[in-house]
């Protein structure tokens, strides 16, 4: 019997029908000379096997043999290349899934960054509980305060230097100004509500209500007048008027566009007289707030303010703070002592 030669293509795909690999192979058998060639030629290996198969017994059974060790051979190449690619597949898969993961990361990192300056603008623009409930409820109710003092600020002759003074140079001294009054008025828990061309505006006892609102308006009015005092030499904006009421208010964000803290009330009207009735470098309050600190300050009575809805204002210039109260010799600054009286005087304990 001539020799027999077979051959056979062998391609490898996995379950998505992916073509991984291609194989070709070869064997020779001759009953003559009971003898047998296999030989397997993988795309990726290009190797040759050999085999030297010599039955004694029965050598009928040597094709069988033969081929049963070719689709052994190849069935263990054809794993081997299988998994090899499932490997790679693994490795690929793994290294989009963390690249993608890192993307969502950043982009959560890019939207938290995104939500805390948005917060923080609103912050900056809203007092921060008035900022959770405008976001909580889409809207802020407007509240009711028994006990709240207005600060109004306003520059002398601010109109006349606005005639010959370059208009950059004196807004940019303005916005000087008006930045350290933030700083002040944040100091002494006071709630800045707007500015109107050269006036500031400002309120304690809002929106949390404490009982100190008086007297830190009062303690701010000082201080600003301190730093203006400080002016430099070719500062014009350094003489103010500022006065001060405390009644009842209410506060809170009205419309949908725009929004902004504001308050109403006839105590905001008061406070703006009281501003205006005043002198620069003084601190012009009414006879309701004078009352509510009458032991702890020296006061100049100034006589009445007419009003058009009610009976007229007492007026009173606020000196300085009283000199055992006082940490300062111009009575600007309280000391320890002041606290402690303000706190008993507060709660009507007597230390």
């Amino acid at each position: 019997m001539p020799p027999v030669s077979y051959s056979q293509d062998i391609q490898v795909k996995n379950s998505d029908n992916f073509f991984l690999h291609s194989s070709f192979y070869t064997y020779e058998y001759s009953t003559l000379s009971n003898h047998a060639q296999l030989s397997i030629i993988p795309d990726i290996d290009r190797y040759l096997i050999f085999l030297q198969i010599l039955p004694k017994d029965n050598p009928g059974i040597l094709p069988w043999i033969v081929l049963i060790l070719v689709f052994t051979i190849i069935s263990i190449i054809a794993f081997r290349i299988l998994n090899q690619q499932t490997f790679k597949r693994k490795k690929y898969l793994e290294a989009k899934i963390k690249k993608r993961t890192r993307e969502i990361v950043r982009k959560q990192k890019e939207i938290e960054s995104e939500k805390e300056r948005s917060d923080a603008l609103l912050r900056n623009i809203l007092p921060a509980k008035i900022a959770s409930e405008l976001k909580l409820n889409g809207k802020v109710k407007v509240q009711y305060y028994d006990l709240a003092s207005v600060l109004f600020i306003d520059f002398k002759d601010f109109s006349r230097f606005s005639q010959f003074l370059n208009p950059m140079v004196l807004i940019n001294e303005l916005n000087k100004n008006f930045c350290e009054f933030d700083d002040i008025t944040e100091k002494h828990r006071l709630e800045k509500i707007k500015t109107i061309g050269d006036a500031y505006m400002c309120a304690g006892g809002i929106p949390e209500p404490n009982l100190t609102n008086p007297f830190d308006a009062i303690l701010a009015a000082f201080e600003i007048l301190n730093y203006l005092n400080k002016a430099e030499d070719d500062q014009w904006l350094c003489n103010v008027r500022i006065g001060i009421h405390t009644g009842e208010i209410l506060a809170g964000v009205i419309g949908k566009n725009k929004f902004a803290y504001d308050i109403w009330g006839e105590a905001v009207n008061t406070a703006s007289r009281m501003e205006s009735s005043g002198e620069a470098g003084k601190i012009n309050i009414s006879g309701e707030t004078q009352a509510l600190v009458a032991d702890f300050f020296d006061f100049e009575y100034r006589g009445k303010l007419e009003a058009k809805h009610r009976n007229e204002f007492d007026m009173y210039f606020v000196n300085r703070i009283k000199k055992p109260y006082s940490k300062d010799e111009n009575g600007t600054i309280p000391n320890e002592l002041f606290w402690k009286k303000v706190n008993c005087h507060i709660n009507k304990v007597a230390i």
